[in-house]
C-alpha cells in the first residue's frame, strides 16, 4: 500500500476509527490509506465498524 514514508510503501497498518475516513492507517508516517486491495467481506465488515463508531458521536 503506497503511503508517504520514504519507502513510498507499508506492510505495517494501522486500523482505527475516524469519522470521514477510511479505518486503515500507515503505523509509520500515519497516512489514511483507501481500503483495498482486500476481499469485499472484510471491506464490508470495516464499513459497517465505521458507521457504528459514528453513531455515538450524533
Amino acid at each position: 500500500m503506497e503511503c508517504f514514508c520514504e519507502r513510498k510503501e507499508t506492510y505495517e497498518l494501522k486500523v482505527e476509527e475516524d469519522v470521514g475516513a477510511d479505518p486503515i492507517w500507515c503505523n509509520q508516517c500515519g497516512c489514511n490509506l483507501e481500503i483495498g486491495p482486500i476481499s469485499n467481506t472484510l471491506t464490508n465488515e470495516l464499513i459497517e465498524w465505521v458507521n457504528r463508531y459514528g453513531e455515538w458521536i450524533d
